[in-house]
């Protein structure tokens, strides 16, 4: 009996040191992916904070102006080319709105391209903001409305789920992101038919649907009639378990074509409990709102800032950056990035001109903010519109933008805890590629004239200004392979939005 028991005892022992062992080598692994990951680029934001920062410092402000073009991709499409590209074990991932394409991020060699079995009889062209990387998976929304999962080495499809009722006029526009086994989506679509925007969870193992969340509840449901779609991409607090949007304006977007009331919970940062689906809390940054201003780009999290605060920060279509402290859920400021003009005044049958515009703001990329220097970098389009109620067609807005020639855009330096601007620079057309600061101090971006800049984060001055003959509309990333800093573009948007022309899309690699 006792020779029984002891046999048992180091049995369980032996057993136990195994689960220790296991729990320890999975922990390691963690570790180890963690730091690879710190050099890659592996969320449509970088991180789960979107962040937007990079801690490579290789390419610095002694060297950047001996940047030179790597090497190049071309996708051979002409498309609305916003996809925020990125970086996975040496592999860089990039969408269109069609098509999924891995190529070698340091040689840009193509690996595989998927695209092919999605039924878009229902679909007409549009966009895609780019994939979620985690466990050997990519995660990409589909022009008929689906969630899909592949294989991160071979492309080949692993599962597909409906995520979104192309039927209904809905669609699946921004980059999903991934957090402890679950994949988050959001839908788009129906700017003038009422779509009610809802955050989905996927399980990343299966496509099982683990919960749905409408973000207009039925109570002000005729209030809001729709709205508060998603539609670049989204955040996650960790450490509370949250998922955090910037959700987009009722519809139809016009205001005086509906009742004043709360409309929940369009125009708003929204956090949700990430495992269940439920609303947590929401601020809404742009009340009775009547310009189309949505909360369109994903929040920034800033976990503590110079200052020590735990601070949310959302840049959206209304020409402001919106701080709010996590603590108190207070605004702290909210610091114009744009011309502010005619913001209260009411539309009527004479003109009437507004800034920013339908097309103004912070589009779909959102902010960086660099820890060191405690500055968030955001670019921004301002440009206005004018807008006359048609009394000849129900008082029906007749809305349109100014001249191009009229166009500007800003780049801008903003202090994290005062919003007091550090510096800022006035561009010639609208900025809505992606921003990217470095451990090093530089920030990088691009235009819609096909210029890649690189500034110094601090002083703001300009270092590079490189001409790269295609318009950018999409993510500028940096990441890091066999240890050599890399700086990737997505270039070649084509958009009668933004009246940007070229024959070709590009992913355009950078190195020193």
């Amino acid at each position: 009996m006792r020779l029984v028991l002891q046999m048992k005892m180091t049995f369980l022992s032996a057993a136990f040191l195994l689960i220790v062992m296991g729990c320890s080598h999975v922990r390691q692994t963690e570790r180890n992916e963690n730091r690879e990951a710190e050099h890659e680029w592996r969320s449509f934001n970088q991180d789960l904070s979107s962040n937007r920062y990079s801690t490579l410092e290789e390419i610095n402000d002694l060297n950047v102006s001996e940047l030179k073009k790597r090497c190049s991709f071309d996708l051979g499409e002409k498309a609305i080319f916003e996809s925020g590209p990125i970086v996975a074990k040496g592999i860089l991932y990039v969408t269109t709105f069609e098509n999924t394409y891995a190529i070698k991020a340091d040689s840009c060699e193509l690996i595989w391209k998927q695209g092919g079995g999605l039924n878009l009889e229902s679909s007409e062209p549009g966009t895609n903001r780019g994939v979620a990387y985690a466990s050997g998976k990519v995660f990409r929304g589909t022009p008929d409305g689906s969630l899909i999962a592949l294989d991160a080495l071979t492309g080949k499809l692993i599962w597909k789920t409906a995520a979104a009722d192309t039927e209904a006029d809905e669609s699946i526009t921004a980059a999903p992101v991934v957090w402890r086994g679950m994949v988050f989506i959001g839908n788009s679509g129906g700017k003038l038919e009422g779509v009610r925007g809802r955050l989905m969870a996927f399980d990343a193992n299966t496509g099982r649907s683990l919960w749905s969340t409408f973000l207009v509840p039925y109570e002000n449901y005729e209030d809001a009639l729709g709205g508060a779609k998603t539609w670049s991409s989204y955040t996650i607090d960790e450490g509370e378990g949250l998922l955090l949007a910037g959700t987009g304006n009722g519809t139809p977007p016009l205001g005086p074509l509906k009742p004043f009331g709360k409309d929940l919970f369009t125009n708003s940062i929204i956090a949700l409990d990430a495992k269940k689906g439920k609303i947590h809390f929401s601020y809404q940054v742009t009340r009775h709102d009547f310009h189309g201003w949505a909360a369109s780009t994903a929040p920034v999290l800033i976990k503590k800032s110079a200052a020590g605060r735990k601070i949310i920060l959302e840049a959206g279509k209304d020409g402001l950056l919106h701080a709010v402290d996590l603590e108190t859920r207070t605004e702290i400021y909210a610091t114009p990035l744009t011309r502010r003009l005619n913001v209260t005044k009411a539309y009527s049958n004479e003109p009437v001109r507004f800034c920013p515009g339908i097309m103004g703001g912070s589009i779909w990329n959102g902010p960086s903010y660099h820890p060191r220097l405690n500055l968030v970098y955001v670019n921004s389009s301002d440009v206005c519109s004018t807008v006359r109620l048609d009394a000849r067609n129900g008082n029906n807005p007749i809305v349109h933008s100014d001249l191009k020639k009229k166009w500007m855009g800003w780049v801008t330096a903003v202090n994290a805890d005062t919003g007091k601007i550090s510096w800022r620079h006035s561009m010639k057309g609208p900025m809505i590629a992606g921003v990217t600061s470095t451990a090093s101090g530089l920030v990088f971006t691009g235009d819609l004239e096909g210029h890649l800049y690189a500034f110094d984060g601090l002083s703001g001055k300009l270092l590079l200004k490189m001409s790269i003959g295609s318009p950018i509309g999409g993510g500028v990333i940096s990441y890091a392979v066999n240890a050599k800093q890399f700086i990737a573009i997505a270039a070649g948007t084509e958009s009668k939005v933004w009246r940007s022309r070229s024959p070709t899309t590009q992913l355009i690699v950078f190195s020193l």
